[in-house]
């Protein structure tokens, strides 16, 4: 079962991310079955990744480069699975 919008707003501390090489900015966010974060990551270089960090900011895993070009937005269904608009 899908987790409940409301989770994406009762995060209680803000947390620095980051991903070595690559600076971005957060063009969306969606919280995996596991509690951990998806985020679409958009680079200032006109790259972008998708990034998984875990509840305190630790990146987990991410992909994109060579993959998904600009993306522009992302969704994350009930099983999962992302989902990258790319510009």
């Amino acid at each position: 079962m899908q987790k409940p919008l409301k989770n994406l707003f009762t995060l209680r501390h803000a947390f620095p991310t980051s991903m070595p090489g690559f600076n971005f900015q957060a063009r969306g966010i969606a919280v995996l079955r596991n509690g951990n974060l998806c985020v679409n990551c958009s680079g200032f270089n006109g790259t972008s990744r998708i990034g998984i960090f875990t509840q305190e900011g630790r990146i987990v895993n991410s992909f994109g480069p060579g993959i998904t070009g600009s993306s522009s937005a992302m969704a994350v269904d009930n099983m999962d699975r992302i989902t990258v608009i790319d510009r």
